[in-house]
């Protein structure tokens, strides 16, 4: 990423303060109160308090007394009670982060940016320094007390004797190397996000039950350990070398700061022997020496903080501003209540983000109204991208798509997936209770409709074994219930019986899970669906590999290497020696030998 500049800096800091703020404002109000007063009036108050005393007041005078033991006391009282505050802030705030995080994926209307690996970087980052970003009110209230201090201790220190300056501009030089070390550490840590996605995969896969058969009959768990191995290696090797930079840097500022300290103080020392300083300023010069020095170093400690937050920050604003490819018109047209002539596909290409390759090549293909069209092909033909594009998950390259004579891009996405019902391959596992994981097909759907879809989509059955029926939970995570593949497929399916009336059913390789007798049965009662819903010019499109399932469907598709290849019925297609009749024939010879 490259250096901001000042307006996009400036709008990065006011997202995180935006944050911080919303996490608590009392939290951040007492958090910057609490770091200021301790920082600029301990201090000076103590060093102040001990020249009165030690020049003649002596402990008898209360209020000089008072003063000091304030100075004393301050520090231990009110920086615990705002690191209190700021762990509430901190707390808080890294909650709204990662709702923000979740907001932020919900987002765009398309799916392009979740398949974007700067995305997930970003995401990686904000997680990892989400606690930069909640206290960034502590780490302001720190820096604005610490110069403030700084400055008054240093104006007192100069009026002492201005040779005072010299140990304190030494500091202040290496405070600034240790700031450069923390923005090269933060650049090095930025360029590892890769391996340590690569490393989080690596444990994810090896954790997780349904991998673990695999990974044990292809005895590869030594390989995944040395990859993972490999990867932390490589993160830890550049992470060591920024992290010793920092080192570095601060063990000389703190070497210097030790060093300009002894000078200091002998130089005082030498005042007061020469008479040129009373006892009451050599305490005072000691005090605000050691004040202004650590001010000094913990300034420096402190702007590596605002360096990190200020790369967090940045990431924090793309993530948030990140614009979708497919976005919604300013004045969307309303979807049409029927449809009449069909869904048309116009000289489509496509090819995904960060690719050249176009996985579909020119397409022009209508969808009639009313009809079942079944898409067929290889894997890799072009099949499920041709699905994304009719969900408008992705806009084509070049072309159109269109419902009628309406673009799809002229639709609000989210108004036309109302009017879709689709079930997918890589379906979700909704781990809530049984109930909510058919549900969420249609929020608010009653229980009654909710038994009717589980019944539609062949998972009522299933239901009834469940020791809670509808209110069992799932999952193994929650302790909840196991289910097989084909379980979880037909509860996917059950879905799709709860979004009304569709203008498009969707069914993209859904069944994979399923026996073909369990595929024939839930696709003849999409096939229901579909007749009952012709008055309205709803389409239905299935996607499958079993060719005894789409031969029902009116019209037929075959997909080769991202073009159209056929086009028509299954006794047209049967009638010639294309693709289709030599893939169903070998299909249909696989299933005689037993093998389909």
């Amino acid at each position: 990423m490259s250096e901001p500049d000042l307006p996009s800096l400036l709008l990065s800091w006011r997202a995180v303060f935006a944050i911080a703020w919303r996490a608590s404002p009392l939290g951040a109000i007492f958090t910057v109160a609490g770091w200021f007063l301790t920082m600029i009036v301990a201090g000076p108050l103590l060093g102040l308090g001990l020249q009165q005393l030690v020049a003649g007041h002596g402990f008898s005078d209360p209020v000089w007394v008072a003063v000091v033991t304030i100075g004393v006391l301050m520090p231990e009282v009110m920086l615990n009670l705002t690191d209190h505050m700021r762990e509430i802030v901190r707390r808080r705030g890294e909650q709204l982060i990662s709702a923000e995080i979740i907001k932020a994926a919900l987002r765009p209307y398309g799916i392009e940016h979740l398949e974007n690996p700067r995305y997930a970087d970003r995401v990686s980052f904000l997680r990892t320094e989400a606690n930069q970003i909640s206290t960034v009110f502590g780490v302001v209230g720190g820096q604005m007390g610490l110069v403030c201090a700084f400055l008054i201790s240093l104006g007192v220190l100069a009026s002492l004797h201005p040779v005072l300056m010299v140990p304190v501009g030494g500091a202040i030089a290496l405070g600034t190397v240790q700031m450069r070390a923390a923005k090269w550490a933060m650049t090095v840590k930025d360029g590892a996000l890769a391996d340590q996605r690569l490393a989080g995969h690596l444990i994810e896969l090896t954790t997780r039950a349904a991998v673990a058969p695999d990974i044990r009959m292809l005895g590869i768990g030594s390989w995944l350990l040395d990859r993972y191995d490999k990867a932390t290696m490589a993160v830890g090797q550049n992470l060591l070398r920024s992290e010793r930079r920092g080192v570095i840097a601060a063990a000389l500022s703190g070497a210097m700061q030790a060093l300009m300290l002894v000078g200091g103080l002998a130089l005082l020392i030498w005042l007061a022997a020469e008479g040129r300083a009373s006892a009451g300023d050599l305490v005072l010069g000691v005090v605000l020496l050691q004040t202004v020095l650590e001010s000094a170093r913990s300034l420096a400690m402190a702007g590596t903080q605002v360096v990190r937050v200020s790369f967090a920050a940045r990431r924090y604003l793309w993530l948030i501003e990140y614009a979708s490819a497919v976005r919604a018109p300013e004045r969307p047209k309303p979807v049409p209540a029927r449809l009449e002539k069909g869904i048309h596909l116009e000289r489509v290409s496509f090819s995904y983000p960060l690719t050249d390759h176009e996985v579909l090549h020119d397409i022009t293909l209508t969808l009639p109204a009313g009809a079942t069209v079944a898409i067929v092909g290889d894997n890799g033909a072009g099949k499920s991208t041709l699905a994304k594009l009719l969900c408008r998950y992705y806009d084509p390259s070049s072309g159109r798509v269109s419902f009628d004579d309406t673009d799809l891009r002229s639709l609000d996405p989210d108004d036309w997936r109302t009017h879709i019902t689709a079930a997918f391959q890589d379906f979700a596992r909704f781990e809530f209770l049984v109930a909510e994981s058919i549900g969420v097909g249609r929020l608010g759907a009653e229980q009654g409709e909710i038994a009717s879809a589980a019944v539609a989509g062949g998972a009522a059955e299933m239901v009834e074994t469940l020791e809670h029926g509808y209110q069992t939970r799932l999952g193994r995570q929650f302790d909840g219930a196991q289910l097989s593949d084909g379980q979880w497929q037909r509860l996917a399916m059950s879905r799709t019986f709860l979004r009304g009336e569709p203008m498009l059913t969707l069914l993209d390789e859904p069944t994979a899970a399923l026996d073909p007798r369990a595929e024939h049965e839930l696709f003849e009662r999409f096939a229901e669906l579909s007749a009952a819903s012709r008055a309205r010019g709803a389409v239905t499109v299935l996607v499958s590999h079993r060719f005894s399932t789409v031969r029902m469907a009116d019209l037929i598709v075959v997909l080769d290497q991202g073009r159209i290849a056929e086009v028509g019925d299954h006794d047209t297609l049967m009638a010639r020696d294309g693709l289709y009749r030599q893939a169903f024939e070998a299909q249909a010879q696989r299933s005689t030998e037993g093998f389909a």
